[in-house]
């Protein structure tokens, strides 16, 4: 059973291709019985590769998609996708060759082998660089250490001001809420 990895992604570049690919997946979506007789649904990510012509056993494509979200206006596509055990690289390569304008932008999350990843070096699309994971409470993405600094003092109702005072905090919390304990992750930027 692997572990689970959510991914966040920005698509942008020329409209044409966007709408492509777009109109491409939302085909799968609407269809009543996948393209491929698979464990995931009309969704599965190898449904899409078979469709753009490529035998989806030749790219890594384990995972679905949801959240499809398009602005034709704006030349952008969203969608997420939760694959196995990373960010699928290979089918993100695959797509860009299929679609040579389009840049994918994204945010990964696996928090099973604390794996946070951006590929949006700019900021442009995912500049928070810090989650803070409070079990119970919807997470909160941050900017930079200060705004860590803000969410630990609010959880933990102490002034945090720095790392050494934040990493007390969270220490003394944390025993205190063993159930409901605190967890900070920075996401590193990779650049592919």
């Amino acid at each position: 059973m692997p572990n689970w990895c959510s991914t966040s992604y920005v698509v942008t570049g020329d409209k044409k291709e966007v709408r492509d690919l777009y109109e491409k997946m939302k085909s799968l979506e609407e269809r009543e019985k996948p393209l491929v007789k698979n464990g995931f649904g009309v969704t599965w990510l190898g449904n899409l590769v078979t469709l753009l012509g490529r035998n989806w056993e030749e790219v890594s494509c384990r995972g679905e998609w949801s959240e499809l979200i398009v602005d034709i206006e704006g030349n952008e596509l969203r969608f997420c996708t939760m694959t196995a055990w990373a960010e699928l690289r290979q089918l993100r390569h695959f797509l860009q060759e299929k679609y040579p304008s389009l840049n994918f932008y994204f945010r990964s999350e696996e928090p099973g082998m604390c794996v946070f990843q951006t590929n949006d070096t700019g900021g442009i699309y995912f500049p928070e660089r810090y989650k803070v994971e409070h079990w119970g409470e919807e997470d909160e993405y941050c900017m930079d250490m200060e705004d860590v600094f803000d969410v630990i003092s609010d959880i933990t109702e102490t002034t945090v001001q720095n790392l050494e005072e934040m990493n007390k905090a969270i220490g003394r919390y944390n025993e205190v809420h063993e159930h409901e304990p605190i967890f900070i992750y920075e996401f590193k930027t990779v650049n592919d």
